[in-house]
């Protein structure tokens, strides 16, 4: 039988509660109430697909250029892995997406890995390389249901999702694969990851898509799972107080 425990993550605070052992599947939540958005905030909204905690995130509210970002770090990628990863960990990426059909003209929510700069050949100050993932290529999304996005395409329900350099390339540039981590003959694979930002468009006049249930699989089989909540926990609980960035449950192998 799996063993579960429980790991809370906070600011400069990391408990964990069980024995130490390698991880299957370890589920990060991120809530609403965590970000300080430097653009307009996302809604919390209390619909998710099957297995995500009845909860996710809907684009800003309705105005003029109205987008927004959320950012996964590398303190999540250790809060998920116990390190940082490099591109070519990563075997396969994949979340989950719901258009509302009454504004089937918004863009639906898109991914853009930032790479850790290295100080040659870095596309920014800030970063190395910038890879699009943008499920509106190609879009096959049906309105009103919540749809996977995957990496891999036996486990898409939609388009398989590609990768793009639009730094180097543009944004209607050649595309690559997730696991290769190739695009028009650049191998990104030892690149380490920086950021994972998930937007909406800016051309949009606010969004009413909704996003949930992120995972990052690596070539070794963990997963990192990102749970994204409206409501956080309860002020009265044990958790108030230690200024928590998250909560990862961990699902772990069986022992031997």
């Amino acid at each position: 039988m799996s063993k579960t425990s429980t790991k809370l993550v906070g600011i400069g605070v990391l408990m964990a509660v069980g024995a130490v052992a390698s991880a299957d599947t370890v589920r990060v939540t991120k809530y609403v109430s965590q970000y300080v958005w430097d653009e307009t905030p996302v809604r919390g909204a209390f619909d998710s697909p099957a297995g995500w905690g009845g909860q996710s995130f809907q684009g800003p509210v309705a105005g003029p250029g109205n987008k927004t970002n959320f950012y996964l770090t590398q303190s999540d990628m250790v809060a998920a892995f116990g390190s940082n990863v490099t591109m070519g960990d990563i075997a396969k990426i994949s979340f989950h997406t719901k258009r509302d059909g009454a504004d089937v003209t918004d863009d639906l929510f898109f991914m853009n890995i930032y790479t850790v700069p290295t100080g040659t050949d870095d596309s920014a100050s800030w970063y190395k390389s910038r890879l699009l993932i943008n499920p509106d290529e190609g879009s096959s999304q049906i309105n009103d249901v919540w749809q996977k996005w995957s990496s891999d395409d036996s486990e898409s329900s939609t388009n398989q999702l590609k990768i793009e350099d639009t730094k180097r390339n543009g944004f209607s540039g050649p595309e690559g694969d997730v696991g290769t981590w190739i695009v028009n003959g650049r191998d990104y694979s030892s690149e380490v990851f920086g950021s994972m930002a998930i937007g909406t468009n800016s051309g949009d006049n606010g969004n009413n898509t909704y996003v949930d249930g992120i995972t990052i699989t690596l070539f070794n089989g963990d997963n990192g799972e990102f749970d994204l909540q409206a409501i956080p926990l309860p002020s009265g609980s044990a958790l108030a107080g230690l200024g928590l960035l998250g909560v990862a449950a961990r699902r772990r192998r069986p022992e031997l």
